[in-house]
């Protein structure tokens, strides 16, 4: 039987890895230097300065069988 703190804690740490990329300039940010920020989300590029970020997909491809 697994521990539910366990899971929650295993959670927050996937949501953690989250990268997202700004629309604009292709700058890189990770979720944990967001939530720093106080959940303002902008670009962290000086010049930019966008709000729009998108989430970056993982490199590995996830394979689904259906039977």
């Amino acid at each position: 039987m697994s521990c539910p703190v366990a899971e929650e804690e295993t959670e927050a740490v996937a949501e953690e890895d989250v990268e997202y990329e700004c629309v604009i300039c292709g700058a890189r940010v990770k979720f944990r230097a967001l939530e720093m920020r106080g959940g303002y989300i902008r670009c962290p590029n000086q010049h930019c300065r966008s709000r729009i970020l998108r989430k970056v997909r993982p490199l590995g491809i996830k394979h689904v069988r259906c039977d």
